[in-house]
């Protein structure tokens, strides 16, 4: 396997004090199956990971600014989305998304750092 992530988005906008969701697309650019999927993503001050399972089967778990998201199995050429689903405090700022993802334990692939915007409450 192969992985190219892209840069991280809004599911919507984000705003102070609510709930959210930060999306990272990934693409098994391999000709072969990748499994065991680690997404390291890091989130700007006064974000917190939520968690759980999202509808494309990633499961994320974290505290403060930093989400370990974990899927079994992306099939060569296909892409997925990881959505790290966040809650924002009162004082949350813009600010700068970045991390890793990786398969098998290596095959790292970086995901390109993006700003994203959050508005006042």
């Amino acid at each position: 396997p192969s992985l190219a992530a892209g840069p991280p988005a809004l599911a919507r906008r984000l705003r102070q004090g609510e709930n959210g969701e930060v999306v990272v697309p990934v693409t098994n650019v391999g000709t072969g199956t990748a499994t065991n999927l680690v997404a390291i993503v890091t989130l700007p001050d006064g974000f917190s990971v939520r968690g759980g399972q999202d509808e494309e089967n990633w499961t994320c778990s974290g505290s403060e600014t930093v989400a370990t998201c974990l899927l079994s199995i992306l099939p060569a050429s296909a892409t997925t989305n990881v959505r790290v689903k966040v809650q924002l405090t009162s004082q949350a700022v813009s600010g700068a998304v970045g991390g890793t993802v990786t398969a098998d334990g290596d095959h790292l692939a970086g995901i390109p750092v993006a700003t994203v915007e959050v508005l006042p409450s």
